[in-house]
């Protein structure tokens, strides 16, 4: 009975070992997950161990500074935002007004601290000393004072002599010479291009108007009409003198390379061609063009035999037998005649693929009143759809519209299947723990812990213990119940020993 208890005894012992070496381990990674902390306080694990960049402190404000540091992993929780404590210190920015007038020698102005720090250790001064120009009289650093406001004399508004070259004609001068320009003096050729004359010691105005404007210059100026600089004297270009347009295809004259000029009616129907490349279309050219018809000009657009011209369409002539001739005509009226005009269609470049489409348009260049019937395809089926836009179907691989699944069930023909449906409500969630995982690393293997430490102590008690109570064990643990049985077993083996 001793040994058995003394054995309960062991394994209670041994469970508890285990159990608080589980709780060692545990504890123990949570500090090496602390150790790996990052620089801005976050879990740095094998896979979040890359280079982390931050970008500057801010100001300091209400005693905090914030940074925000990114990571260039993207296994870690980036970007992740840090702070620290800091002491504002007052920077004093002085803003000042302008100096005001000089008054009694002095002028002021207000200077004002932005920052309103409550200190005035750079504040600039407020007050200086000044010297009134244009009292009359010559104070220290000026050169003259006249007392007036007339700045072209020989003193200006600010107290200073004018002289030969200042760009201000004074007679006389602060050098007291009688000046007749200061500077060149603008002038204009006989061509009516603008130029200047010299000017000599402020006395003397050369003759010689120089210029740099000129016919060449391909600058419309001076009496130039154009320019169109080194082509000047060229075809379809300016004059060589500059005073009006050279020739060109639309001035009515036959020049250069051109076949025909008809000036302002280039381009018309029976004139030349708008590049004066030759004559234009016309009657007679042999080909029956939009301006014509079969009355118009009956050589270009001549109706097929067994057909009559009427009112310049080409009509089939009715051959039946037909006694009426009270309309005072033989044979048939306009109004049973057809057209003759056989249609030439031309067609165009086809469209993009647009939902499974290619279009073109196509012209009767003979412009048939009645046209002949198009033998040109104007839309062919393509491959390489363009659509327009984007419509939610049931065939785009997404679970849209009101499906059940993905392009199954709701307005989808195609039914959805039990694993389909549950699929699809399964991979959410699952989704969304991965997720979570990523971002949270170390509260996940916080968790971690403390689920493998619950499930190896419920395991220790099975293996161990092999008890179908647990119950039964907890009551058991106290080792005073333990030694007590022992204590109680020693007396009555004493008992039964003695007489």
């Amino acid at each position: 009975m001793v040994n058995k208890n003394l054995k309960r005894v062991n394994e209670k012992h041994v469970l508890f070992g285990i159990f608080i070496l589980l709780a060692i381990l545990v504890i123990g990674s949570l500090l090496v997950m602390k150790s790996k902390l990052g620089p801005t306080g976050f879990v740095s694990l094998d896979g979040c161990d890359g280079d982390w960049t931050c970008d500057d402190w801010t100001a300091c404000v209400d005693e905090t500074q914030t940074r925000t540091c990114t990571s260039d992993t993207t296994t870690c929780d980036s970007p992740q935002i840090e702070s620290r404590a800091c002491t504002v210190t007052c920077t004093e920015d002085w803003i000042c007004d302008d100096w005001t007038a000089c008054v009694d020698e002095t002028q002021t102005r207000t200077c004002t601290d932005a920052n309103t720090c409550g200190t005035e250790e750079n504040k600039p001064e407020e007050f200086q000393s000044c010297m009134f120009c244009g009292d009359g009289n010559v104070d220290e650093g000026e050169e003259c004072d006249d007392g007036n406001e007339i700045d072209d004399d020989a003193c200006t508004n600010f107290c200073l002599l004018t002289f030969c070259g200042d760009g201000v004609v004074q007679s006389p001068n602060g050098q007291a010479i009688e000046e007749i320009c200061d500077g060149d003096v603008s002038c204009t050729t006989a061509e009516e291009y603008v130029g200047v004359r010299s000017c000599t010691d402020c006395i003397t105005i050369g003759e010689d108007c120089t210029t740099t404007e000129s016919c060449g210059d391909n600058i419309v100026n001076g009496d130039e009409v154009c320019d169109d600089g080194v082509n000047d004297g060229s075809y379809d270009s300016c004059m060589v003198d500059c005073s009006g347009f050279g020739p060109y295809c639309g001035d009515a004259i036959i020049n250069g390379a051109e076949e025909c000029d008809d000036g302002d009616n280039n381009g018309e129907y029976d004139y030349c061609l708008a590049d004066c490349s030759g004559d234009g279309p016309s009657c007679g050219d042999g080909t029956c063009d939009a301006e014509e018809d079969c009355s118009s000009c009956d050589t270009d657009c001549a109706c097929n035999s067994g057909y009559s011209c009427v009112s310049g369409a080409c009509q089939e002539d009715d051959t039946s037998s037909d006694d009426d001739t009270s309309a005072g005509v033989t044979g048939a009226t306009v109004d049973d005649m057809v057209s003759s005009c056989v249609s030439n269609w031309e067609c165009g470049e086809w469209t993009e693929c647009v939902g499974g489409t290619q279009t073109r348009e196509c012209t009767d260049t003979n412009n048939c009143v009645t046209p002949t019937e198009n033998l040109n395809p104007m839309s062919l089926p393509c491959e390489g759809s363009k659509s327009p836009e984007t419509s939610e179907t049931c065939f785009d691989g997404m679970k849209n519209q009101d499906e059940k699944g993905i392009d199954c069930g709701g307005v989808c023909e195609k039914r959805c299947s039990f694993f389909t449906i549950m699929g699809n409500a399964v991979n959410v969630p699952i989704n969304s723990s991965k997720q979570f995982i990523e971002n949270n690393k170390a509260i996940s293997f916080s968790i971690l812990g403390i689920i493998v430490l619950a499930v190896s102590w419920i395991v220790c008690v099975k293996v161990f213990l092999k008890k179908k109570n647990i119950f039964f064990f907890l009551k058991d643990f106290h080792l005073s119940n333990s030694f007590a049985f022992l204590r109680k077993k020693k007396k009555a083996n004493m008992n039964n020993t003695n007489p």
